[in-house]
């Protein structure tokens, strides 16, 4: 249906459903884009949906979407070529993100910063659980919690 749509001239997009509370836009990014190879579209034009299509339809196509003098300076340096396996969006070797460097080393810092986070919040409903369970602290039970 997808590339069906996409050759009838529906434009498509990468990241419409970013701000679902359930997805990581990075990951979910590279998901969407692996998705959208299998349905048939051209590495190409999967790269295209992630950037400038997605900042002609913001209306920021003059800023972002591309790397020219005066863009947004965010952007992503691979290992290897997407073009050739859209997969290889996934081999990042660093980011530059509101004119910030960041190398592989703070990338991978970062990630494990943010499963420190993540194990944590897992193990939150547990102690959770056990407070609400002596009474004080239902509020924190997960069914109460609001995502």
């Amino acid at each position: 249906l997808t590339e069906r749509a996409h050759r009838a001239g529906v434009p498509i997009l990468v990241g419409t459903d970013t701000r679902d509370t359930w997805l990581l836009p990075g990951f979910s990014f590279h998901q969407e884009m692996a998705n959208l190879d299998l349905a048939g579209l051209e590495p190409l034009t999967v790269l295209r949906a992630a950037t400038l299509a997605a900042a002609r339809f913001m209306g920021m196509e003059d800023g972002a979407g591309r790397i020219v003098v005066g863009a947004s300076a965010d952007a992503v340096l691979l290992t290897a070529d997407p073009l050739l396996d859209i997969g290889n969006t996934r081999r990042i070797e660093a980011v530059i993100a509101g004119g910030r460097l960041y190398d592989r080393t703070a990338l991978n810092d970062l990630l494990d910063e943010a499963r420190a986070l993540a194990g944590r919040a897992e193990a939150a409903p547990s102690s959770a659980s056990a407070s609400a369970s002596a009474g004080d602290g239902a509020p924190n039970d997960r069914r109460h919690r609001h995502y």
